[in-house]
């Protein structure tokens, strides 16, 4: 599953939706069900992975340049 780990966010969401989609067909095997969650577990923990790196790296840019933004409320509507 290395080769998962290199690819880009966008494309492992969508393989994990396609597994997501395998899964919920009727007529799937128990032993292709099993498969396809495993697959999807590990999908999810590499997208996870990529996300946290993403967010660390913001946090960094952040940190690295907080007196040069001008930080404002959001306002809800």
């Amino acid at each position: 599953m290395k080769e998962k780990r290199t690819e880009n966010f966008e494309n492992l969401i969508t393989k994990l939706e396609k597994t997501v989609d395998e899964l919920e067909e009727k007529d799937i095997s128990l032993e292709n069900s099993i498969k396809k969650f495993e697959e999807g577990i590990i999908l999810g923990k590499i997208c996870l992975e990529k996300l946290k790196e993403a967010e660390d790296r913001v946090r960094i840019l952040v940190d690295e340049n907080k007196d040069k933004f001008v930080f404002e409320k959001f306002e809800e509507k």
